[in-house]
């Protein structure tokens, strides 16, 4: 999938205990000791080996006392990660009893994040009483930070940027979440090694999900696909799995995206006198941050832009990440139609509140595109022929038509980059405004319509995240 990575994300850097932050002050910082600075930095090279390499050797535990003792936060707090170096296989646990639990959720993709969400709603229907919480930064956190399906959510260093005071953030929570949640879980776009130790630094008793380290866990899972060439299962699919180990029951449920008031006004601010009432207001996503070649041609995106406009008077606007502003100019350039370029402008809330405002979503498959998805807006994708259309993307529904050349002799070719897209030439400006014609016929834009999308994506903050989010507002970090 594409990768959003130039939204704004209030992500990462989450402060350690009540509002300290894992630094050093000026003073202190005269008075660090050269050598035992040197000491700390080996001490955390031989971790560093244990965590990606899987070393157990002495040096291993001896470097995690190490850091333990200069950090001053005690050998007790580390001694779950001192009894995994020499683990053996974790016997299976029942789950079957368990109504408290905590995920981790450090997708790197947009997409990937809002493809586990169905598991929240799942979990929740299966146990109505259940407490259910989540650690995240980055868009993890944007996108569950309001889920109306959670009962909290912690937002945590980044693990893949900042694995160490990641760590150490777990561990000081390590008594809270023991006694808080019976099982801590992973989806399966967090299976390093990593998020197994740090399900371990939790202390919670149950550890389940998919992992690379199958002995570290209780209930361990394997991705579906990972031994397959064809993909068989959808990424939904696979992270329903995880109800398979909770001995709970799942059914086909769509991502979901939630908002609070003030970030679906601020969405439409961002329209200001854009958005005209009788007009139908059009979102195009013309490009991704990478992954898959799904680029099409700005010269065609102009075409049906114009068109848009000429037959419907539609009101279009440009969305997408920081990096794709300059092409979002170019197809603008090429274009005698107005627009709104928002490339760049938005977080993923106030994004999603553009989205409610609008009609209809002419996206390649990517990050935003998941992002309509969960809120339900009427969509037309463009995608390449590179990868199966099982893993990634909505079949069977009326809301989103799919625009997809299998027949060229390159197709499932899995290709990251194509000079020559030979299956995105196949798809025609004519191709792409047929298709947007046949949604605006099947799904009229209508006050009511959007009225409908915004009511299901806003939600009432419970007094405990209400609270959360007081707590964490402030300055967008970086």
């Amino acid at each position: 999938m594409g990768r959003s990575g130039g939204f704004r994300s209030r992500c990462c850097a989450r402060p350690l205990g009540r509002g300290r932050r894992l630094e050093i002050s000026p003073a202190r910082e005269q008075q660090r000791d050269p050598k035992k600075e040197s000491i700390i930095d080996k001490a955390k090279k031989k971790f560093d080996d244990f965590l990606h390499f899987g070393r157990t050797s002495p040096s291993a535990v001896k470097s995690i006392s190490h850091i333990a003792e200069k950090l001053g936060v005690g050998n007790k707090l580390f001694d779950p990660l001192l009894s995994v170096v020499n683990l053996g296989h974790v016997p299976r646990r029942d789950v079957r009893s368990m109504k408290r639990f905590l995920f981790l959720q450090y997708q790197t993709a947009l997409g990937s994040a809002l493809n586990a969400t169905p598991v929240f709603e799942a979990l929740r229907r299966a146990i109505p009483d259940a407490t259910i919480a989540v650690a995240a930064c980055g868009f993890p956190y944007a996108v569950c930070k309001s889920n109306r399906y959670l009962d909290d959510v912690y937002e945590t260093p980044n693990p893949q940027a900042e694995f160490f005071q990641t760590l150490l953030y777990f561990l000081r929570h390590m008594p809270k979440w023991r006694r808080e949640f019976d099982c801590v879980i992973t989806d399966s776009f967090t299976m390093k090694g990593r998020f197994a130790l740090l399900q371990v630094a939790t202390g919670i008793p149950v550890r389940a999900g998919f992992t690379q380290k199958p002995t570290w866990l209780h209930h361990p899972l394997v991705h579906a696909n990972e031994h397959s060439v064809r993909i068989q299962t959808s990424v939904i699919e696979n992270n329903m799995r995880i109800l398979d180990v909770l001995g709970l029951p799942s059914q086909p449920l769509e991502p979901g995206m939630f908002i609070t008031e003030s970030e679906l006004r601020a969405g439409e601010a961002l329209l200001q006198e854009f958005a005209m009432e009788g007009e139908p207001l059009v979102v195009i996503v013309p490009q991704g941050s990478g992954g898959q070649p799904h680029i099409w041609f700005e010269d065609r995106f102009a075409q049906v832009a114009d068109r848009l406009y000429d037959d419907h008077r539609a009101r279009l606007v440009f969305a997408g990440a920081a990096g794709n502003s300059a092409y979002v100019e170019e197809i603008r350039r090429r274009m005698r139609a107005p627009s709104l370029n928002l490339a760049g402008k938005t977080s993923i809330p106030e994004l999603a509140g553009v989205l409610c405002r609008a009609d209809l979503m002419l996206s390649i498959d990517t990050g935003v595109m998941h992002l309509g998805r969960a809120l339900q807006v009427p969509t037309v994708i463009l995608t390449s022929a590179s990868q199966s259309t099982r893993e990634w993307l909505p079949a069977g529904m009326d809301e989103y038509v799919v625009l997809r050349r299998d027949h060229v002799p390159c197709a499932l070719c899995w290709k990251s980059f194509c000079a020559t897209r030979e299956c995105m030439d196949e798809i025609s400006a004519d191709d792409v405004v047929l298709a947007i014609e046949n949604q605006l016929r099947r799904f009229p834009p209508s006050a009511e319509a959007r009225r409908e999308r915004q009511q299901r994506a806003v939600v009432d903050l419970s007094p405990r995240q209400s609270v959360r989010l007081a707590d964490q507002s402030g300055p967008t970090r970086r």
